[in-house]
C-alpha cells in the first residue's frame, strides 16, 4: 500500500555525476530532510556502453565504470546515519539502440546493488540521435539536423 503522506524524490544526482555538484552525499540527505522528504533515490548516470562515443563537448554523459564501486560504497556509508530517511541506491540508464547487450551486461553486474532505477528511453526529440551514421547528443547536433535524424 502506498503512503501518500510520504514525500519522495526519485531522481537525485551526486558528485559521481560528471556534470553534478561537488556537495557531499550527506548534504543532499540533510537538504531532503529539511524539505520534508522521507524517501529519496540517488540515480546517478550509469556508464555509457562500451563502443558508444559520447558526443557532448565535455564527454560527461555518464559515470566512469571505475567509479561504480565507490558510488555504491558511499551510498551504503551514508544510509545508517539517517534512520528516518529511506535512501535508495540507483542508476539512470540510457537505452541506446544497438547497445542492448552492453546495457544488459551492465545491469546484470550492478543489479544486486540497485534499489531503484530510471531507464531513459529516448524517442523522437531524444537525448541521443543517430545522425549521419553516428550517435549524437541532441545538444551537439548541427543546427539544421533535426529533420535528418533517423528514428
Amino acid at each position: 500500500m502506498v503512503n501518500f503522506m510520504n514525500k519522495r524524490d526519485g531522481h537525485i544526482h551526486t558528485p559521481f555525476c560528471p556534470h553534478g555538484t561537488s556537495d557531499p552525499l550527506h548534504a543532499y540527505v540533510d537538504k531532503a530532510e529539511k524539505s520534508g522528504f522521507t524517501d529519496i533515490s540517488f540515480t546517478e548516470h550509469a556508464p555509457l556502453p562500451a563502443g558508444f562515443m559520447d558526443t557532448t563537448p565535455a564527454q560527461d554523459s555518464g559515470m566512469n565504470n571505475s567509479e561504480m564501486s565507490a558510488y555504491f560504497n558511499a551510498l551504503n556509508e551514508v544510509k545508517p546515519n539517517y534512520p528516518n530517511m529511506r535512501i535508495r541506491s540507483g542508476l539512470e540508464v540510457d537505452f541506446i539502440q544497438g547497445f542492448e547487450n552492453q546495457t544488459s551486461h551492465l545491469l546484470e553486474q550492478v543489479g544486486p546493488y540497485l534499489e531503484d532505477a530510471i531507464l531513459s528511453v529516448w524517442i523522437a526529440f531524444s537525448r541521443f540521435c543517430r545522425w549521419r551514421a553516428m550517435w549524437r547528443v541532441r545538444a551537439a547536433w548541427p543546427a539544421n539536423s533535426l529533420s535528418s535524424c533517423r528514428w
